[in-house]
């Protein structure tokens, strides 16, 4: 009988921790989600301390680093050591959408293969295919710009030029005038892209304290709509290419130049 009722107090202690425990890691994830990344900072020191092997406690922390290396190391870690935790859909999410960010769409694939086969039924699953979505059509539009600048302009021959009349040289200006008028195109980074206009505004405040231009930028796929935080606005996707290793510095990413 004292053995039976040790035991019975070891489980409601057990079940009690459980769920103090889980509650902790919803409200700093919360916090997360209402864009108080601060506060749930503050609570991280204390649950790494109580719970250092938790995966609900490493994905809060993954969450919170800036270091966007450093947290897919450990959302990789989740999802290979806790496959039955219930952070490993939000887990894949987040691979997923970092690779994507990043251009390297045949990580940002695989992982959503693997995704979808595990977990058919998710919630995720529109946000994943979303965000591979765009980083593909992103990578075929760079591609198609990148093959076009490659094509050689053929020079005319000086022996076949003929001499230029009156008449010639007014229907030259034509297109000078008009070409003068067509708005010209301009170029942007792309350093993160967001399912909430909330978390890309709080993004766009983080990298406006930087001194950075940072603005919204809305992506349509399908009938979802994402909101993409751009970096700056550059005349030529030479100078925007010439930026792209500052502003890595501040975002700790790899930014893809669009084209607006």
């Amino acid at each position: 009988m004292k053995n039976f009722f040790l035991t019975y107090i070891f489980l409601l202690l057990s079940f009690s921790t459980s769920f103090s425990q889980t509650n902790e890691i919803n409200e700093g994830l919360k916090y997360i989600s209402e864009g108080n990344i601060d506060n749930a900072k503050l609570l991280l020191p204390e649950l790494l301390a109580k719970y250092p092997n938790d995966p609900g406690v490493k994905y809060l922390h993954a969450v919170v680093l800036e270091d966007g290396s450093l947290a897919l190391s450990i959302y990789k870690e989740i999802i290979s050591k806790f496959p039955k935790s219930p952070w490993v859909e939000e887990s894949y999410l987040r691979i997923i959408q970092y690779y994507s960010i990043t251009g390297d769409t045949l990580e940002a694939k695989k992982y959503f293969s693997d995704f979808k086969k595990l977990f058919s039924n998710s919630d995720y699953l529109p946000l994943a295919e979303n965000a591979v979505k765009v980083a593909v059509n992103q990578k075929r539009k760079n591609t198609a710009i990148e093959t076009l600048n490659e094509i050689p302009v053929l020079s005319q021959k000086k022996d076949e030029k003929l001499p230029k009349t009156e008449s010639d040289n007014q229907n030259t200006k034509k297109p000078v005038e008009e070409k003068e008028q067509t708005p010209s195109k301009l170029f942007s980074l792309q350093v993160g892209i967001y399912s909430t206009q909330t978390a890309a505004k709080n993004e766009v405040e983080k990298f406006t304290k930087l001194r950075l231009v940072a603005s919204i930028y809305p992506k349509k796929i399908g009938s979802e709509t994402l909101y993409a935080v751009i970096i700056g606005e550059y005349k030529t996707r030479q100078l925007a290419e010439n930026a792209k290793p500052i502003v890595a510095k501040h975002c700790n990413c790899i930014p893809i130049i669009i084209e607006k």
